[in-house]
């Protein structure tokens, strides 16, 4: 705010002097565009694979043919299958949403600071494979794991540690899910977790693997749900 009350000034002084003018409309106009660019990046970006087909940052395998950045919602369709590089320190993003069908393999570290979405838009989609070879860190400020449209077998691998949590809300998981947990990871569950709270289905939440789960808060299970712990 500093700057434009600056340049602001700076204008109001400069309407006798041509090139000062000149020179403080060219300013106000670059602020300006920082501005509008800085709005505009808070967008949704989506994974369509035209560059390399395996590289975060390349811009040319996202439809906006921009990187994501920390404040944009990134979206994998269903016919994606990606095994993403691992030349990254650490990847932020808003939101993340994933379609059923989709096979994901991420091998850097991992942040997301709202939700984490898997959604479907057909009566019998395939299963969403989700392979985490690095740290996950799932803020979930206002509830963490977003799930909608008809349901499938969700199979989630993590081989480094992660952490899953969420304010406000509870997830209610009402479809199949596998968590296979390699032997030097954890996974820490921070929120409340509900199995089969809603609809007719009969899953399965099956914990594998010889890693460490730490369920940090109360985990209820429904009538119609199973909870199965292989280790």
């Amino acid at each position: 705010m500093a700057l434009f009350a600056t340049a602001q000034e700076a204008l109001f002084e400069s309407r006798c002097n041509p090139m000062k003018l000149f020179l403080n409309c060219c300013l106000w106009a670059f602020l300006c565009l920082i501005l509008s660019s800085y709005s505009l990046r808070a967008a949704t970006i989506t994974w369509n694979g035209d560059g390399d087909g395996v590289t975060w940052i390349d811009a040319d395998n996202w439809d906006t043919d921009m990187v994501p950045i920390a404040t944009d919602d990134v979206v994998f369709l269903d016919s994606v299958s990606i095994d993403f590089t691992s030349s990254l320190n650490l990847v932020t993003v808003n939101n993340l949403t994933i379609w059923y069908g989709a096979s994901i393999t991420i091998n850097f570290p991992l942040k997301i600071d709202t939700h984490l979405r898997l959604e479907s838009n057909v009566p019998a989609p395939g299963p969403i494979n989700l392979t985490f070879n690095n740290t996950l860190d799932q803020n979930g400020n206002t509830s963490g794991w977003v799930m909608s449209g008809a349901m499938a077998v969700l199979n989630i691998n993590f081989n480094a540690n992660a952490i899953m949590r969420k304010g406000e809300g509870t997830p209610s998981f009402s479809q199949d899910i596998t968590i296979t947990v390699a032997t030097d990871a954890t996974v820490v569950n921070t929120a409340r977790t509900r199995l089969a709270e809603f609809g007719s289905g009969t899953p399965t939440l099956r914990f594998e693997g010889a890693g460490n789960i730490a369920i940090n808060n109360s985990f209820e299970v429904f009538a119609n749900g199973t909870f199965i712990k292989n280790y």
